[in-house]
């Protein structure tokens, strides 16, 4: 994920996130949605999210889908994700079965044992794959919790895609809090149908008031400036930062 960026406002938003954490601190699994258009705020919400997990020291896994990689399966996942399995390969011997074992490892590079290949999969067992990576999840979890952002979900892969409609229909039993950021109206339907059923933190951002529009750009608030940003921008986090 990107460096942490300054987030102004978004009080409301905060606690929601706090509590998220605490929950999952307490050994629940929390799914956390921050949804909004171009430049509003998602990635900085996510970083902000991730930061005060790691106050709390809880690991924090992050990965963010591509414009131009929607072709590469499981892509934010290998983000995200292929750290700690590399450095956990050992331990995830023993914790999953031979066959999850392998079949993450028709996935993640790191576990890949001979005879793994994505070909030995038909669509129709396509589950078995899921149920392998959902059991990943809660294997490399530490009882303490852990937290996994997944930026840009709406340039995600049809896989991940998949994978993540079967997580939140299934999640684990592990004390996980899953972060996703995404635009709406451009979020692939095989998802989007899933996560608008879906129990969670709903963080869907608005744009910035003048005041906080002003605070962002640095400006003195109420000064004829900082109304010209505010008209120019329409409240916009990234849109203001660029104009001032």
């Amino acid at each position: 994920m990107a460096r942490q960026r300054l987030v102004i406002g978004r009080q409301a938003e905060r606690s929601a996130a706090i509590a998220a954490v605490d929950n999952v601190l307490g050994g629940g699994y929390r799914l956390v949605q921050v949804s909004g258009e171009p430049g509003i705020g998602k990635t900085r919400m996510l970083s902000w999210l991730a930061g005060y997990a790691r106050t709390r020291d809880l690991p924090v896994l992050s990965g963010s889908a591509a414009e131009f990689e929607t072709d590469v399966p499981f892509g934010p996942l290998t983000e995200a994700l292929a750290g700690p399995l590399a450095e956990q390969r050992t331990e995830l011997r023993d914790r999953l079965s031979d066959e999850r074992y392998r079949l993450a490892g028709t996935v993640f590079p790191a576990l890949a044992v001979a005879g793994g290949g994505r070909d030995d999969l038909r669509d129709s067992e396509r589950y078995r794959l899921h149920r392998a990576l959902r059991s990943l999840l809660a294997a490399i979890t530490p009882p303490t919790g852990l937290v996994l952002c997944l930026d840009d979900l709406h340039w995600a892969d049809a896989a991940t895609c998949d994978f993540l409609a079967h997580l939140l229909r299934q999640p684990p039993r592990a004390p996980l809090l899953l972060a996703l950021s995404y635009r709406p109206r451009q979020l692939p339907a095989r998802l989007a149908d899933t996560l608008r059923t879906t129990a969670s933190t709903q963080l869907a951002l608005a744009p910035l008031s003048r005041s906080e529009t002003e605070v962002l750009a640095g400006v003195d608030v109420g000064s004829r400036r900082g109304a010209r940003l505010f008209r120019a921008s329409g409240g916009n986090p990234l849109y203001t930062e660029l104009l001032a």
